[in-house]
């Protein structure tokens, strides 16, 4: 009897990948995305040049998610012609988050360096393991960012927030990916946490105190950044992506949650759109390195927040925070 040959696919990544350019990374990768058998996969990188941590992290996200549920049954990558590209994947761990259940040998004749100016690519699928992401990530902004301790402290509680999202709420066994870069020119940081899970209105609609505030993806990414606003109170706070946003904007950085059909960019250039469909999340930070955090500031703003929404409290937000990080 025959064996029934398996349906074959090629995507391909060409030129380079940036932040601003992810719908045409997210268009580039959809064919692998919506594979509902398994096949085989050729993903050629040959013309790629650059792809920074948010696209990375799609990238790995869906290749890992494929091989995870069976649509990629078998297939190929093609590395990058480019030899600053290739070090570069490299030097992001991509290949190893990629197979990291499988021992891989490093392409002969790569150049490698030590890593600078980057947090690798990162897989996390545990508490745990978003937890050590996180403060990974952190480490990484307080040393290209001027901070004190309870700014250290602060970020902790953000990037932990955000990770331990992808565990309680994405309801995705594959997890998340994080990444990391510094970009010189610009003097600014990209941190991008990304998973493919159900989405943040999906989500928030499982608890009912939010659901009416779902009823859309830009509905409900707006939602979810407003302090005090999680899918399982009684777990978290729901300050992450408050506070986030708020040391964001006054560094003049930016803060992107790109979920379902829904974006949101607040800070610099702030705006609303529907866009092309992500199954899952993507929350991107984009921070200036030449400048310190106004933590102050933004303790204060939350707290004024908080007031509006709960009424005047003793309790001081800056104390709890830390006290939760211990």
């Amino acid at each position: 009897m025959a064996t029934k040959k398996r349906p074959e696919l090629t995507v391909k990544l060409r030129n380079a990948h940036h932040l601003h350019s992810f719908s045409r990374t997210l268009k580039d990768l959809r064919p692998v995305l919506e594979l509902r058998e398994p096949s085989h996969v050729n993903v050629d990188l040959s013309g790629l040049t650059f792809i920074g941590p948010a696209c990375l992290a799609l990238m790995v996200a869906t290749i890992r998610h494929g091989r995870d549920d069976g649509t990629i049954f078998s297939g190929t990558i093609t590395y990058p012609e480019s030899v600053a590209a290739r070090t570069y994947l490299h030097r992001m761990d991509a290949f190893r988050v990629l197979f990291e259940k499988e021992p891989l040998e490093i392409e002969d004749g790569v150049e490698r360096h030590e890593a600078g100016g980057l947090k690798e690519c990162e897989h996390f699928a545990s508490a745990d393991g978003g937890r050590r992401v996180a403060k990974g990530l952190a480490k990484a902004i307080q040393e290209k960012v001027q901070t004190d301790a309870v700014t250290a402290d602060s970020l902790d509680v953000c990037l932990i927030e955000l990770t331990e999202n992808v565990y309680f709420h994405a309801n995705t066994s594959t997890g998340g990916f994080a990444a990391a870069q510094t970009f010189k020119n610009s003097q600014e940081i990209e941190i991008a946490i990304v998973d493919l899970g159900v989405g943040i209105a999906e989500s928030l609609s499982a608890n009912p105190q939010h659901a009416a505030d779902a009823v859309d993806d830009i509905s409900a990414i707006n939602t979810a950044i407003r302090p005090l606003v999680t899918a399982t109170p009684e777990r978290n706070s729901g300050y992450g992506l408050a506070l986030t946003r708020l040391l964001l904007e006054l560094n003049d950085g930016r803060l992107i949650v790109w979920s379902g059909e829904g974006k949101v960019q607040l800070g610099e250039k702030s705006y609303e759109k529907k866009v092309d469909r992500l199954p899952g999340t993507l929350v991107a930070l984009r921070l200036h390195t030449d400048r310190p955090f106004d933590i102050a500031t933004a303790y204060e703003r939350l707290n004024q927040a908080l007031e509006d929404i709960e009424g005047p409290s003793d309790d001081d937000v800056r104390t709890l925070k830390k006290n939760e990080t211990r």
